[in-house]
């Protein structure tokens, strides 16, 4: 068929996302968690005749009555025959035409007037239609904000062509000089709001992320035909929504690498908004019946209620709760086991809080230790049996009381089949699942990341929206709090600072590989606050990385700088974190510009000043984290930590020889308040066990619990969640121990 130039403008259930940003800014070409694979594609190589995704026609890929369309588009220039997004026949199509206006053609019916996308920047664009004979109305959004509604007479038809997106069969020399992403098409019409909230997400991106309708059965995912998410390289696009596959062909790809940011933000979390049916279902399975014991840890940022908060619970009785994991109305931290259940500290509202839960079965009485933010807050005990039953898993919901419901929002909801040591509590706090590197033994793991599923394997631990037969949930992924605002992408949205996926090759040097630390301190306008990093061992600084998570609302007045041992000082960050966003990232040399996209930036950006080697310095001594806040809302410093010389063990040697007998020595400083260093050395791989007790040797904490190989290491113990006074730590290998005593003033 004869090409053609593109003056007419498509409407179809397809609503197609184009976010443009302000000097090129959005998120990085190198993310991490969202996507498959933990790679955050999207097509790419459009520029040139023949250059799309086919995707094999069929019936529901025909524009309904009702419907949307939409997807990201990054113009690097305007093609003057017009550019196609996506096509079917003639019978359906978006494009930007000759005009560079957004366009939709439906059968003999196009829609103009759309608005025009620009050029060099990521835009989000979406049309929704309803049908109402004789005549269609299509209403256009870019970034958000409605640019046209349009009347004309026409009705929806189908064809028997394929579908093509990011260029066109039928007219080659209509293709698109830029990239495509999260092309998703609809069978209902969604409103400027809902195009707004959603389009920060990706969904689907999962083998089996639908299954049994377990996405779509949620209200905000109602009506979803198929989502392309470009996030697995090769000639196959898949689709998990459908199973719509498509084939590249002419050269069109995923591109992974040199792409000018991407749209969607490197976390994603689930949102509850609060109603008593807003809650995810998991099946039944018997690698939930943790009787001996278990560990869950989770990140929230929930909204009080009179009625408490339910985080996660298994059991339709109170009798017959397997586990329930709950906030109160006073914000009191709480875990039912049985008819039973112990308090384990105040977890505070309306910020990110990391919290952790860990039982041990003995003699008949659990013993139940907790966390808040990395932090042991304290241990109690209950004389109790664990019932195992038949029920569902129930995130955010409680089966037999559905007063008691979450709202708010969740991150990286993790079961464990043992009980986590302090350390893994402390290592695994920032440390996404999909890194595979977490310390303990995870059952399951849901990182919300556009898909309800177990990300560790075992389909059988999916979650669904389908959680019942009338009532639907109104959970949604989210990118960002303030999602719902228009407009280009820019430093006003928010972004969820939870975790983060290193993701290094051949090993993820996180946290393994870091000298971490948890102060968990207020940084309040005005103020300038220090934190402090102790590094052993002398050895010529070649090579250094940052980890940092800050956690607030407005860090572009805040001033990050690092002092190495020999008084050399980088600046990290210089009042360029944001209006909206918190920051947690790894810094690193070579790495890409913090200019070129908005805080909380990628998994990796470059430190303001270049570290080098801070002047020749060893990396023995002191290294001082100073942050100083200029800005006009509270921040807190949450983590940081250190990577020496691409380490990724976290091994520091004392001397550049393994050990050649096993050595407790007496933790520094001492007396101490809350924090104190403890030194140690193993000769040869050993089973090693690391335990505090108190003066009535009580059990209060597991600093370490698990194999570890031969050298000498260094264990922070911090004493924030424990009293005043004489306390004792025990090593015990298979052939060694020691113990050390302690005082704990404050």
């Amino acid at each position: 068929m004869k090409s053609f130039k593109i003056y007419f403008c498509f409407m179809v259930s397809v609503f197609f996302l184009l976010c443009y940003v302000a000097d090129l800014k959005a998120q990085p070409a190198e993310t991490d968690s969202y996507g498959s694979l933990s790679n955050n594609g999207v097509l790419g190589n459009l520029s040139g005749e023949g250059r799309y995704v086919a995707v094999p026609h069929s019936n529901n890929l025909h524009p309904g009555l009702n419907g949307t369309v939409e997807a990201w588009v990054y113009l690097n220039s305007y093609n003057p025959n017009g550019s196609y997004i996506l096509q079917k026949g003639l019978g359906f199509g978006l494009a930007i035409n000759v005009i560079n206006q957004l366009t939709l053609r439906v059968n003999n019916t196009t829609f103009l007037q759309g608005g025009n996308v620009p050029t060099g920047r990521w835009v989000h664009v979406a049309v929704a239609w309803t049908n109402s004979s004789p005549n269609m109305t299509a209403s256009f959004y870019i970034d958000g904000i409605q640019t046209a509604l349009v009347i004309e007479p026409g009705t929806t038809g189908s064809n028997t062509d394929s579908l093509t997106i990011g260029g066109s069969k039928l007219s080659p020399f209509s293709y698109l000089n830029g990239y495509v992403d999260e092309v998703r098409l609809w069978n209902q019409s969604y409103n400027g709001n809902t195009i707004a909230q959603r389009r920060f997400t990706g969904i689907g991106d999962a083998p089996n992320a639908n299954a049994d309708s377990a996405l779509i059965y949620g209200l905000y995912y109602n009506g979803l035909v198929a989502s392309w998410t470009f996030n697995i390289g090769g000639n196959l696009i898949y689709e998990d929504i459908n199973n719509k596959v498509g084939i590249c062909r002419g050269g069109a790809a995923p591109v992974f690498t040199n792409v000018p940011a991407q749209p969607i933000p490197y976390n994603l979390v689930m949102y509850f908004p609060g109603r008593q049916y807003d809650y995810i279902k998991v099946p039944n399975n018997a690698a939930l019946n943790l009787t001996n014991s278990g560990s869950i840890d989770l990140w929230v940022n929930y909204v009080p209620s009179a009625t408490g908060r339910t985080l996660i619970s298994k059991g339709s009785t109170l009798a017959n709760t397997t586990f329930r994991l709950y906030i109160e109305s006073s914000g009191s931290l709480r875990l039912q086991i049985g008819n039973n259940s112990v308090p384990g500290g105040v977890v505070p509202n309306s910020r990110w809080v990391h919290i952790a839960v860990t039982w041990s079965l003995s003699g008949g009485t659990y013993t139940c230790k907790f966390y808040i933010d990395g932090k042991y807050t304290g241990q109690n005990t209950m004389v109790t049996v664990m019932p195992v039953n038949n029920d569902d898993l129930r995130i955010g919901g409680l089966q037999w009381d559905v007063t008691n419901y979450f709202a708010g929002y969740m991150d990286e909801l993790r079961i464990w089949n043992n009980e986590l040591s302090a350390a893994s509590v402390y290592a695994n706090m920032f440390n996404s699942a999909r890194s595979q590197n977490l310390a303990g033994t995870l059952v399951a793991a849901w990182d919300f990341e556009g898909n309800l599923n177990n990300v560790i394997g075992n389909p059988a631990l999916n979650g669904s929206f389908k959680t019942n037969s009338v009532f639907t949930p109104w959970c949604t992924f989210s990118g960002y709090s303030n999602e719902n605002t228009t407009g280009p992408i820019s430093d006003v949205f928010s972004a969820h600072s939870t975790t983060i996926n290193r993701n290094e090759s051949p090993v993820n040097p996180f946290p393994g590989g870091f000298a971490l630390r948890l102060p968990d301190k207020n940084i309040n306008t005005g103020t300038t606050v220090y934190d402090t990093i102790y590094i052993p061992g002398s050895n010529a600084l070649t090579n250094l990385e940052v980890f940092l998570s800050l956690q607030g609302t407005r860090m572009g007045g805040i001033i990050v700088k690092l002092k190495a041992p020999n008084g050399q000082e980088r600046i990290l960050v210089n009042g360029n974190g944001g209006l909206g966003n918190s920051i947690l990232t790894f810094f690193k040399d070579g790495s890409p510009a913090q200019s070129s996209f908005f805080a909380p930036w990628s998994y990796l950006v470059s430190p303001n000043q270049a570290f080098s080697n801070f002047g020749g310095s060893n990396s023995q001594g002191s290294w001082i984290l100073t942050i100083q806040h200029n800005g006009t809302v509270a921040a807190k410093l949450l983590g940081w930590g250190l990577r020496i010389n691409n380490s990724i063990t976290g091994v520091q040697p004392v001397s550049g020889n393994i050990p050649e007998r096993f050595c407790l020595q007496q933790n520094f400083p001492n007396p101490f308040n809350p924090v104190t260093s403890i030194f140690f050395s193993i000769p040869k791989e050993s089973n090693v066990k690391f335990t505090v007790y108190d003066v009535l040797g009580k059990e209060v904490m597991i600093l370490v619990n698990e194999k570890m190989s031969a050298g000498s290491f260094k264990v922070d113990l911090d004493g924030s969640g424990l009293s005043s006074g004489t306390y004792f730590y025990k090593l015990e290998t298979e052939s060694f121990s020691d113990v050390k005593k302690m005082v704990l003033v404050k």
